[in-house]
């Protein structure tokens, strides 16, 4: 089984949270507009400046106080209809954490291919998401 969170400290006051959706659940999601005070609560007590999480699958970094929120999006289905897979690097170059999202090509056919070989619940509709790469 998977921690719910990792922390990363680079240097002291220099620390990354790593978690599934946010500091306090698995499904409760932040979305690039979601309103701050409904975000706030999410991360009363958290000490961690940069906080990395994924579950919308939408690629964006945004602030909150003093907190900066990273969604790490998805290697397989990004949310944002461009068809490449997405995956951030948060390197720290010994002052500031440096963010950056990178996407690369697969082969969408393949996977949609894959989905009906398999026999996977559901293929007809996550093909449909998948190829929109919007759900």
């Amino acid at each position: 089984m998977l921690p719910f969170s990792q922390e990363v400290e680079a240097a002291p006051g220099h620390t990354l949270l790593v978690v599934h959706a946010n500091p306090r659940d698995l499904y409760s999601q932040i979305k690039p507009d979601t309103n701050p005070l409904l975000l706030r609560p999410l991360f009363e007590g958290v000490t961690q400046q940069i906080i990395a999480f994924g579950h919308y699958h939408m690629p964006f970094v945004r602030t909150l106080d003093d907190y900066t929120l990273v969604n790490v999006s998805s290697v397989g289905m990004p949310r944002d209809g461009v068809p490449r897979a997405v995956y951030v690097t948060l390197t720290f170059d010994g002052h500031d954490w440096q963010i950056a999202h990178h996407r690369i090509s697969f082969d969408v056919q393949a996977v949609v291919q894959e989905y009906h070989a398999v026999g996977y619940p559901g293929a007809t509709q996550m093909v449909q998401r998948f190829v929109a790469m919007r759900y």
